[in-house]
């Protein structure tokens, strides 16, 4: 179980600051509604994520989803184990940005470069439930399509960050992690949770993402 690695009480407050995945909690339990309104507001809130918290969001979301489908398919424990792996990689270390506490810039690198892979891994696993969905449950399969919608966009969004640091990388005029904002400049590219923070003058992230490192030690 995920509480066997993470205290409930983090969690709780993880979901409550992202907001998506207390709602589509409600939806799945009869609480709430799919309404357009929601639907819309859904995609929005993910679309203005940064990928670290969108890829936590979404897992939150699909776990919650798993937990109440686990007896129709198997595919739903798969995506149980994935979401309890991600939701414990990312979350003690979103939570520790959020309260402004340490973090290690090696163990947050090590961490944020797998962000594209992990929000690729939960799309197709989301598509697979979708299919049983459809057949059981109309709304949730509604949900699943809003989370794999979202998660395919930030996995295009976090590949492009990352390639053009590769890029960066090649270069011998300063350190690879070293980046200022003229980098993104004519780019449509807003990856706060993999820039670099003391170059800005403005940071590219809020408190509820994890800045990419600013050097590699």
């Amino acid at each position: 179980m995920l509480t066997d690695t993470m205290p409930e009480k983090d969690i709780a407050t993880i979901a409550n600051r992202l907001q998506v995945p207390l709602i589509i909690s409600d939806i799945l339990n009869d609480e709430g509604a799919l309404t357009d309104d929601v639907y819309l507001g859904l995609h929005e809130i993910l679309s203005d994520d940064q990928p670290d918290s969108a890829l936590l969001s979404i897992a939150l979301s699909a776990y919650a989803m798993a937990n109440k489908f686990t007896s129709h398919a198997g595919t739903f424990n798969i995506l149980k184990m994935e979401c309890e792996r991600i939701i414990t990689e990312y979350g003690m270390m979103w939570l520790r940005n959020a309260q402004s506490r340490e973090l290690d810039d090696n163990m947050i690198f090590d961490t944020l470069v797998h962000i594209p892979e992990d929000l690729e891994c939960l799309a197709e696993l989301l598509e697979y439930v979708q299919v049983t969905l459809r057949d059981h449950d109309p709304i949730a399969a509604n949900l699943c399509e809003i989370l794999i919608t979202q998660a395919s966009a930030q996995t295009m969004i976090a590949e492009t960050f990352l390639e053009t640091l590769d890029i960066d990388m090649d270069s011998e005029d300063e350190a690879p992690w070293n980046m200022d904002g003229n980098l993104y400049e004519g780019e449509d590219i807003d990856m706060g949770a993999l820039v670099a923070e003391q170059q800005t003058a403005q940071p590219f992230y809020t408190d509820n993402v994890i800045p990419f490192p600013g050097t590699r030690n």
